[in-house]
């Protein structure tokens, strides 16, 4: 295991989002895309920075999109439940992608979102198969950066667009700046991770514990 699995490797995250849903009352038997939206998104500003990204990228139902470093999902399953695409989502950390795969089904979405543990940097496809790649907050973990870029562009095929996500220059009071929707999501995330469970350097740096 490398020190980024050994990292992010918890042996919690499901238990976690389990407990909180049973918390929230939902049941997981009948379980809505929606019902996640709070929980799912470990990335900065999580479901407000995901709206965004699929706004600025004008994703369609016939794009073959690739989530490079997809934690547990939450922005595949947002993708693929509002543009009806097919994605496919890799991460290095085999319990994130476990704990993907379980969101996907108890979500209805098993169908459009295949999970592969797999290195960004080493990305066990084919050249030009997706149209869209996009990957958020995921840069900081990786040792090879411009190796990245070039799977990237192996993968993607011609006219292929690709969204990168990272807030690595940002202070506190930058962050607020450009999001006017800070203090709101400081509330949900208070209401439902009160003791600070999903956690990173950068969301301390950030301000966003509570």
């Amino acid at each position: 295991m490398t020190g980024i699995q050994t990292q992010y490797s918890t042996g919690a995250s499901r238990q976690a989002i389990e407990q909180a849903l049973v918390a929230a009352g939902k049941d997981l038997g009948h379980l809505r895309p929606a019902d996640l939206a709070l929980l799912e998104d470990f990335h900065t500003m999580g479901r407000i920075a995901t709206t965004q990204l699929a706004d600025l990228v004008e994703i369609t139902p016939g794009d073959e999109v690739l989530d490079a470093g997809s934690g547990i999902g939450g922005t595949a399953r947002y993708v693929a439940g509002r543009s009806r695409c097919h994605v496919v989502a890799v991460d290095l950390t085999e319990e994130y992608c476990q704990t993907a795969r379980w969101l996907n089904q108890l979500a209805g979405l098993d169908d459009r979102i295949f999970v592969r543990q797999a290195d960004v940097t080493d990305l066990p496809f084919e050249d030009a198969t997706f149209t869209l790649m996009f990957s958020q907050h995921v840069q900081m973990n990786v040792a090879d950066k411009p190796l990245l870029y070039v799977e990237a562009r192996r993968v993607l095929a011609a006219g292929g667009r690709l969204y990168l996500g990272k807030d690595a220059l940002l202070d506190e009071g930058m962050f607020k700046a450009m999001y006017p929707q800070f203090e709101e999501w400081i509330a949900i995330k208070q209401k439902y991770d009160p003791g600070n469970k999903f956690s990173s350097n950068l969301s301390r740096r950030l301000g966003l514990h509570t």
